[in-house]
This record gives C-alpha cells, sequence and structure tokens, in this order.
C-alpha cells in the first residue's frame, strides 16, 4: 500500500492539476460545494449588483467632476505635501494632462491640497479644461 500510493503520487497530481479536466468535473457535478450549484440569494443579489454598478470615474473625471473631485479630496490626505512626484505632476497637469504617469495621477489622487489646486487650474482656464475634456477621449 505504502509503495502504490507513492507510485500514483506523481501521476495523480499531474493529471488533477489539468484545468480541462477539472472544467469537466465541475460541468458534471463532481467536487462542487452547494453554493456553485444553486449560489444563495446574497451571493446571486451581490452579483447583479457588481453588474448594474456603473463604471469607475476616469483620472480626468475625477479632475474635472466637481463632486467626484470632492469625494477624491475627502479620501486624500489634507496637509501640505512635499512629494516631489505630486509636486511635479501639479505643474505637469496644468499644462498636458496626457502626459502623467500612473505614479504622479496616485501622487495628486492622494494629495487633496494638490488635486483641489488642479481642479481649480483645469476650471480657471477655457484652454485647460479643453485639455482636460480631451484627455478623457484618450484610453489611458
Amino acid at each position: 500500500p505504502i509503495a502504490g500510493g507513492l507510485m500514483l503520487s506523481a501521476p495523480l497530481s499531474v493529471m488533477s492539476s489539468r484545468a480541462g479536466l477539472g472544467r469537466w468535473f465541475r460541468s458534471s457535478g463532481w467536487f462542487v460545494i452547494p453554493e456553485e450549484v444553486a449560489p444563495p440569494v446574497e451571493l446571486a443579489a451581490t452579483a447583479r449588483y457588481h453588474l448594474e454598478t456603473p463604471l469607475v470615474a476616469s483620472f480626468a473625471d475625477v479632475v474635472i467632476d466637481p463632486a467626484i473631485n470632492a469625494l477624491a479630496c475627502a479620501a486624500g490626505r489634507t496637509r501640505e505635501s512635499r512629494n516631489p512626484v505630486a509636486l511635479a505632476a501639479a505643474t505637469a497637469a496644468a499644462h498636458d494632462p496626457s502626459r502623467l504617469s500612473e505614479a504622479q495621477k496616485n501622487a495628486l489622487l492622494d494629495n487633496a491640497v494638490l488635486l483641489a489646486r488642479v481642479h481649480q487650474q483645469a476650471w480657471s482656464s477655457p484652454a485647460t479644461l479643453a485639455l482636460w475634456e480631451n484627455s478623457k477621449a484618450v484610453p489611458a
């Protein structure tokens, strides 16, 4: 019995790790839990709510839309920062928002003071607002 188990352990491990075999077992109803066969009401409702949830706003929406900007500013840090990435991002945002890197966007999102300043700069100039509106159309 010991030698047989040792000899069969490797082939059984290789066969049971195959995704196709696992999909076949699942479609046949083998090795599934009751929640997979008939999901509880709570799980079905959660899945439905997830599908009905609107898409997350883009970074340009966070800067331009006053309501989304207020929420993002409330979630960010409210003290003045000396983070060079955030400071450079705030400066760059006023000139060409499409050139902001992901690190710069994250630094701005984390800094409520600079994010509010970029929002104010975007709305203070029609040309800058147009740049932000155009950056919404460009996929990140």
